[in-house]
């Protein structure tokens, strides 16, 4: 199994209750005050390398990006909300291609 997120950015980046550089949490409306300034990692993309993707017939899947999105939004223009949830949102790129290669056993 492969952590597709940690692989693209090197580490296990924040997801949830992020800081600012100044250390302040940057989001505090829609964040449990329990976890705020916590920066968390607690979303992951999972890939698994399974035989369906390593055969030589049907259909094969290939990562080719993530990235953390942060789905921040104008405090001005939505009082008091920062940003449209309490995570930040994961985006994963794959590479589905047809295989016309014969399998076999």
């Amino acid at each position: 199994m492969r952590n597709l997120l940690k692989e693209a950015s090197g580490k296990h980046p924040n997801t949830y209750a992020d800081v600012c550089l100044e250390g302040k949490p940057r989001e505090t409306v829609l964040t449990h005050v329990a976890d705020l300034g916590t920066a968390l990692c607690i979303d992951h993309c999972l890939f698994i390398d399974t035989l369906v993707n390593k055969q030589t017939a049907g259909i094969k899947v290939k990562p080719r990006a993530t990235r953390v999105e942060e789905f921040t939004v104008d405090p001005n223009e939505y009082p008091p909300v920062t940003q449209l949830s309490d995570h930040y949102g994961i985006e994963t790129v794959l590479q589905v291609t047809e295989n016309k290669e014969k399998f076999s056993c």
